[in-house]
């Protein structure tokens, strides 16, 4: 009864920031929520070639990431993937100062 549902975003994050952190912090910070986070994976990162280049403020990286969010007790519906992402999105911000990319 587990459905499986994948997502990316790309996120600004200090440009010294090591890629490990922002994984972790995806897959520990769902608990509430009850949606289990797997496959978590950074599949692109973007430094810039000169301040703002693509869009990106200075001291800043793109990194995108793709993960799975799924749930052991039920099939989830949109509400549930849209509550497991922002609960996400805002420890990334807490955590590491980072920023979706619009």
């Amino acid at each position: 009864m587990n459905s499986l549902m994948t997502r990316n975003f790309d996120e600004f994050f200090d440009s010294v920031m090591l890629g490990f952190g922002a994984p972790m912090n995806i897959r520990f910070n769902t608990a509430k929520t009850k949606v289990v986070v797997e496959n978590c994976r950074v599949f692109d990162v973007y430094y810039p070639k000169v301040p703002g280049d693509k869009g990106i403020p200075e001291g800043k990286k793109s990194m995108a990431f793709s993960f799975d969010l799924r749930s052991d007790e039920r099939t989830l519906n949109d509400e549930d993937i849209n509550q497991a992402v922002k609960a996400i999105l805002k420890t990334l911000k807490f955590r590491l100062d980072a920023d979706l990319r619009s």
